[in-house]
């Protein structure tokens, strides 16, 4: 018999201050990109937009040390406020609960097994036989870090959860702790990599790309070049982390000319040439305004000629409404690792 593991969510411990090199290249690039900045947002993000003026005004200011507070210690703040679990009031509540969450603790762990199922680095329970289902046992595993090693072994890439901010909260690995957007990214790159075509010079966009965590691992697994288009604000959020994690030398913002995972602004889109193997958007299309998705998906079909989305559908935008993607959709399924999401690939 099978007995079922309590597990607790537990804070990271941060890794220390963003350089002030780094700090100011973010400040320069987000001076230009909302100089630049006309796209309209809804109603949503107008509203995050309110939340983040703290850390907006302390872009426009030259105060080095105060920035650098703010972005060394998104938890503290609303810098991911919308788009990843490290935020203010997140964060407050999982400290004043002081008990490990553990209720969010075994939603993770759950996400964890559903994701080695996916990969099939684990053997799908058939119910029908009941407990006499020959590797039942297997199928019921909750051991968090042979399910890693598993999903590890099946993908032949490494995974590692950094931490570079503190009171990130999550299931406790040898790779780092665990929360539910890493798992989510993980499976994100991992799809990329099934549909990506075999070659080094590979090119992803990813339009709103919440904290970064997809292209971190996209890069860790060599996929390619990579892109993320988000708003200005965004865009701030990824560099801190992305130039944490992988170092600042690793990212290029808007109004550089270097290598690295490109972080740039949507009016980088108009007039350049580029074009893409994939495009990636999760959890935003149908958080737009209409004709800012149709735009979005209008240059996925031209540039790439194939978008990979997985989004919800409890606003008025449907991704596969969308005028571009009428008649492309090559598959519909419901998203494994989130009630409520559907996975859809449109090809050209």
């Amino acid at each position: 018999m099978t007995h079922a593991k309590t597990h607790y969510c537990v804070p990271a411990p941060g890794t220390g201050r963003l350089s002030l090199s780094l700090v100011r290249r973010i400040r320069t690039a987000y001076r230009s990109a909302i100089a630049d900045h006309s796209e309209r947002q809804s109603e949503l993000w107008s509203y995050i937009a309110t939340r983040t003026r703290d850390i907006h005004e302390a872009l426009l200011d030259e105060v080095d040390d105060r920035l650098a507070d703010l972005l060394s210690d998104p938890g503290s703040n609303d810098l991911f406020y919308g788009f990843d679990n490290l935020f203010n009031d997140s964060t407050q509540a999982l400290i004043l609960a002081g008990d490990g969450a553990p209720g969010w603790a075994a939603q993770i762990v759950a996400m964890i097994g559903q994701l080695a199922e996916l990969v099939g680095a684990k053997r799908l329970w058939q119910p029908e036989f009941g407990t006499s289902y020959p590797y039942y046992e297997q199928s019921q595993s909750q051991d968090v870090e042979s399910l890693l090693f598993a999903v590890q072994q099946r993908l032949g890439c490494a995974l590692t959860f950094p931490n570079p901010f503190r009171n990130e909260y999550g299931v406790a690995t040898s790779g780092g702790i665990v929360s539910h957007r890493a798992i989510h990214a993980i499976y994100y790159a991992y799809r990329l990599s099934t549909l990506r075509r075999r070659v080094r010079d590979c090119s992803i966009l990813e339009i709103g790309a919440g904290m970064g965590r997809t292209a971190l691992y996209a890069r860790q697994w060599g996929l390619g070049q990579y892109t993320i288009v988000d708003l200005p604000m965004a865009n701030v959020a990824q560099a801190a982390f992305l130039g944490a994690v992988l170092g600042e030398d690793a990212i290029c913002l808007t109004g550089e000319h270097r290598a690295g995972i490109r972080i740039v602004t949507p009016k980088w889109l108009s007039p350049t040439d580029a074009r893409f193997d994939i495009v990636l958007n999760t959890d935003s299309l149908t958080e737009m305004p209409h004709e800012t998705a149709a735009g979005y998906a209008q240059f996925a079909m031209e540039r790439a000629g194939k978008l990979l989305s997985i989004n919800h559908e409890a606003n008025d935008v449907l991704v596969h409404e969308l005028a571009p993607l009428h008649g492309r959709s090559l598959y519909r399924v419901p998203y494994y690792l989130r009630s409520g999401y559907v996975e859809e690939l449109f090809v050209a």
